[in-house]
């Protein structure tokens, strides 16, 4: 499986991109709890999609995927759900919080397989809401989660989208209340998603606004993230029964990315996810002096969006924290293929998302980078990259994950001459939109 690059020249004109996989993913999961049906619009074409249904589907939701939208009716889960391959691991989270306190038993193929980089941390979190070591068996590579008892403290803190999400779909398949603290500029897209869905967020008694003034005084001086404190309750009424995916952060972070890097291209892509947590790729853009302006719609009725127009202009090296990497959970690899030709050094911080998602993948494209005459270096806490005004093309390797052939193919339209990226089908998502995009933009084919 490999496929050839090479520049397109300079890109012009507006484009729009199809919803986000990420948020297409949540509200299914979430709607997978409720008791009414919603109905979804622009979403994502991703493959994950239409596997993920299929695992609804078989254990008892209700869908009716028509070419322009999903209606789909969830239902509780049932005595034995086995969560296979089906299920992302970008909500596998979801479904296992979800699931683990409400059926008899829960079996998580290869969770101690392949997959153990994403249920041990899941699992030692749900430890802090009420599971314990004796619900827990392992079979080979299966886990199995049995019996388990949903009791939090009276304030959950959590420090991630992740976390966020993990906690609230077990609160929300139980119908139970509970009280998070949680940092508001990473989860804003959740806390839309719930509200859409009927859930009542108030201050809470154990948490009130003294306290939640403290805790951002402390965090300030201690160079922390400072955390809201509210209560989660559930309704039985949604407040809108159509929901709207906005577009993809990922694939417009590919687009915006390559325009911001290709001369003389000036680029607007429409509807791009807005919300505070997923839109840290374009702030960096700015921060690094790339040309870049957005203008916002911030819609009541569903998640926040904007449209975003890059021009090519020379751009510089800036540090990345680890708390600025969150609010780029899919689109931190495309920031390094850019900081590879910017000037000076970027330093990019990155603690994984508590799960170390992206650690491996950080390394395979720095290999990649590097064969591309990038100069980078890797250390424990994510790496560094030192520009360079031109990189050449030649054979890289994305090992076979989505998120590194994306960020590879940046950088091979942005080098000289053909690079040949290995490793993953250039017909496979999110690679074909993205191209798709980029030769529908690129003057030389217009």
């Amino acid at each position: 499986m490999q496929f050839d690059i090479s520049s397109p020249g300079i890109l012009k004109g507006r484009t729009q991109i199809p919803g986000d996989l990420k948020i297409t993913l949540s509200v299914l999961a979430f709607g997978m709890l409720s008791s009414e049906e919603v109905t979804i619009t622009n979403v994502s074409p991703s493959p994950d999609v239409e596997g993920f249904l299929d695992f609804l589907k078989s254990n008892g939701a209700v869908v009716d995927n028509s070419r322009d939208n999903i209606k789909l009716r969830g239902k509780a889960w049932h005595d034995t759900v086995v969560i296979n391959a089906a299920v992302p691991d970008s909500i596998i989270h979801c479904v296992v919080a979800s699931a683990a306190f409400t059926s008899n038993n829960v079996k998580i193929e290869d969770g101690a397989g392949n997959r153990s980089f994403i249920v041990k941390p899941l699992l030692d979190l749900l430890k802090s809401v009420g599971l314990t070591v004796d619900n827990i068996a392992k079979d080979g590579k299966d886990i199995f989660v049995r019996g388990a008892f949903f009791s939090p403290p009276d304030i959950v803190k959590v420090g991630s989208l992740w976390a966020f999400e993990t906690v609230i779909a077990a609160a929300f398949a139980l119908r139970k209340p509970v009280v998070i603290a949680y940092p508001l500029q990473l989860i804003s897209q959740s806390l839309n998603l719930l509200t859409l869905l009927g859930c009542k967020i108030t201050h809470s008694e154990d948490g009130n606004n003294r306290d939640n003034e403290l805790s951002r005084r402390l965090a300030r001086a201690g160079g922390g993230k400072s955390r809201n404190i509210r209560k989660f309750e559930w309704t039985e009424k949604h407040n809108y029964d159509i929901i709207k995916i906005p577009g993809d952060a990922t694939i417009a972070s590919a687009v915006c990315g390559t325009a911001a890097l290709l001369q003389g291209s000036d680029v607007t892509v429409e509807g791009v996810v807005w919300e505070q947590g997923r839109r840290g790729f374009f702030e960096a853009l700015r921060r690094m002096k790339i040309n870049i302006e957005w203008k916002p719609d911030n819609d009541s009725h569903s998640f926040d969006s904007a449209d975003i127009r890059v021009r090519w202009s020379k751009s510089e090296g800036i540090n990345l924290s680890s708390e600025q990497a969150l609010t780029m959970p899919s689109e931190l690899l495309v920031l390094g293929s850019v900081a590879a030709f910017a000037s000076g050094k970027t330093v990019i911080f990155d603690d994984g998302g508590n799960t170390g998602m992206r650690r491996d993948s950080f390394k395979v494209l720095a290999r990649g980078l590097e064969i591309l005459g990038a100069h980078v270096g890797d250390f424990t806490e994510g790496i560094i990259l030192h520009g360079v005004q031109e990189l050449k093309g030649d054979s890289v390797d994305s090992d076979g994950k989505s998120d590194v052939a994306l960020a590879l193919a940046v950088a091979g339209l942005a080098a000289w001459g053909t690079t040949t990226i290995s490793g993953f089908r250039v017909n496979d998502y999110p690679l074909d939109e993205f191209l798709r995009i980029i030769n529908n933009l690129s003057i030389a084919k217009q």
